[in-house]
């Protein structure tokens, strides 16, 4: 009896779904670290793919002066990736790349450098700049969102109206899918009107989607830079991390050591550094563990300072 084949709109079905298992951006971001080992494989006349290992060692060994191991972990990712859909033997399993990124890591630290979180006081400062044209609402209702609403850059991009829920305390907000929760379980997140309107996030979203006409699709917008007209595609996730730095030169702060991953990191510091329950400032930043904070907390040593006191007394 003769197999029955897929027909092909099946075949790309299966194709599309197999793509699926990844983020797009880590598609887009092992593109980027597969083009920059090919440029070197070519500039030293060998190949790459097929690469050897020793090839792969010799590029690890040339790109570690000028990166740090996280990036390095991140283009031998790309490699084996693209070895794995050629269906070709990973070089990066080799016992020699696997030793030498060893030792690399060993000799050159992992501490990432880690952006400043931007806790309530720069918050204000910085909505108090943003200025009150159109483009002055979008600054602020992205940046009260965001820091309130504990939003990655990639949430805040991708957050659409027909996701917003606005209740008599606030408003809801779904998550369709985020970068830990890649199957789109989702996530509600909480924002709370608040009596301070400079800090309210609910008056600011309003205010802008009331401003900009937005009733449907992508709640975030860009406006043109020549016709100051609103976009129909949703801002993107740079695009985010670009005003964050510009709001902190605005208030004479260095724009290199902020970006869009501080709002984030700076409700988790405000929140901890007020006594917030662990349980519940996950529950907004949607963290599994306890541990996690630790990372996103720029108020590390609380704890030791509380042991410390412990053991001195109080009259210490």
């Amino acid at each position: 009896m003769t197999a029955i084949q897929p027909i092909p709109t099946q075949l790309e079905r299966a194709r599309e779904y197999v793509y699926n298992t990844r983020a797009q951006a880590t598609y887009r971001a092992y593109r980027v670290h597969w083009r920059v080992f090919e440029d070197w494989c070519a500039s030293h006349g060998v190949p790459a793919l097929p690469a050897q290992p020793e090839t792969v060692a010799a590029f690890l060994v040339a790109d570690a002066e000028r990166h740090k191991p996280a990036t390095l972990t991140a283009r031998l990712a790309a490699i084996a990736w693209r070895h794995r859909i050629a269906k070709l033997p990973n070089p990066c399993d080799a016992l020699e790349v696997r030793e030498l990124l060893r030792g690399i890591r060993r000799t050159k630290g992992t501490r990432p450098t880690r952006k400043r979180a931007a806790t309530l006081d720069i918050i204000r400062r910085m909505a108090r700049a943003a200025g009150d044209d159109l483009r002055g609402k979008l600054y602020r209702a992205l940046l009260l969102v965001g820091f309130w609403g504990a939003f990655r850059r990639s949430e805040l991009a991708a957050l659409r109206v027909e996701n917003i829920a606005f209740t008599d305390y606030g408003a809801r907000i779904l998550v369709a899918r985020s970068k830990t929760d890649q199957e789109g379980e989702g996530q509600w997140k909480q924002l709370e009107r608040l009596a301070d309107q400079e800090l309210c996030p609910i008056a600011a979203l309003r205010e802008w989607l009331g401003a900009s006409g937005i009733t449907s699709g992508p709640a975030f917008r860009s406006i043109s830079l020549v016709s100051g007209k609103l976009n129909d595609k949703p801002i993107s996730g740079r695009h985010v991390a670009r005003i964050v730095k510009l709001l902190a030169e605005r208030i004479g702060e260095s724009a290199h050591e902020f970006s869009g991953h501080s709002l984030r990191a700076g409700f988790v510091t405000s929140a901890l550094a007020k006594g917030a329950n662990e349980t519940d400032v996950m529950e907004q930043t949607g963290h599994k563990t306890a541990r996690m904070l630790v990372v996103y907390s720029r108020q590390q040593g609380r704890g030791a300072r509380r042991a410390i006191r412990a053991v001195a007394g109080p009259d210490a």
